[in-house]
């Protein structure tokens, strides 16, 4: 098994953070009110950080959301500090520099659009180290598929939640998957990672982001992914932000490993 090696803080480059990451956040826009949709995936690997707010728009309309480039918004280090983030004046995108996240800390998220207020909150888990990463090819229904492994030791007594984030060949980073421990708390464990598609092949090169999320926002994209994508009416993932806004506010422990499939 083919050995990967992390890339150190020093050589993740800036565009693979969290400016760069695409998330695939599939939304059901039949509603007849515009509702407000807020984006927060903030992560340790960077003291840079964005926040996307924006509006639904009706299902005919030509654009998928409109940006929201007059809110205030704000998060807050429960016993520390507030950090303000400005806006870019442009598609809804509002950014910080100089905030770094520590683990075992919560963060709460409060932003104000108009007369509404929208608020959230979200812990940096400790993060669990890999111990083993490799290449891996599957046969599943006749067809060979290849993935990324991660083997480590779940910690015993305490409830943790993995995201894994792809960018192949230098494309944005997608979202891929996520796990829990409910079923092998404290166990050895190995996660399979692959693309949407499952369709890596010999030569594509790849960096995988591995978060560890809190518990409502593993529920948030564990909703996503058994979401029917051909549903005539397909479910919003529950948001973990208050007063009826969609997305989700995330503050993770985080790191990014990169191979080249073989």
């Amino acid at each position: 098994m083919k050995k990967i090696h992390y890339i150190t803080a020093a050589l993740v480059l800036f565009t693979l953070l969290c400016w760069s990451c695409e998330d695939k956040i599939d939304i059901d826009l039949n509603d007849a009110d515009p509702r407000v949709v807020i984006v927060g995936d903030l992560s340790n690997l960077s003291d840079k950080h964005q926040i996307r707010v924006s509006k639904t728009v009706a299902f005919n309309e030509p654009v998928n959301s409109l940006p929201i480039n007059n809110a205030q918004v704000e998060v807050t280090e429960v016993g520390g500090r507030s950090y303000r983030f400005a806006s870019t004046g442009e598609n809804g995108i509002y950014t910080i520099s100089g905030m770094s996240l520590r683990e075992g800390r919560t963060y709460r998220l409060k932003i104000w659009v108009d007369d509404e207020i929208y608020e959230s909150e979200s812990t940096v888990p400790r993060y669990v180290p890999v111990e083993e990463l490799g290449l891996k090819e599957e046969t599943i229904f006749g067809e060979a598929y290849k993935m990324v492994t991660f083997g480590f030791t779940d910690p015993v007594d305490i409830d943790n939640y993995y995201r894994y984030l792809i960018a192949v060949n230098n494309n944005p980073m997608e979202f891929s998957t996520v796990f829990s421990d409910k079923f092998n708390n404290g166990l050895t464990l190995t996660h399979d990672i692959a693309n949407e598609d499952n369709d890596l092949k010999v030569g594509d090169e790849i960096v995988i982001r591995r978060q560890c999320i809190d518990k409502n926002v593993h529920r948030y994209w564990n909703e996503f992914q058994q979401t029917n994508p051909g549903s005539a009416s397909p479910a919003n993932p529950t948001s973990n932000i208050s007063n009826g806004a969609l997305g989700y506010f995330s503050t993770s422990s985080a790191q990014d490993f990169k191979t080249t499939m073989e």
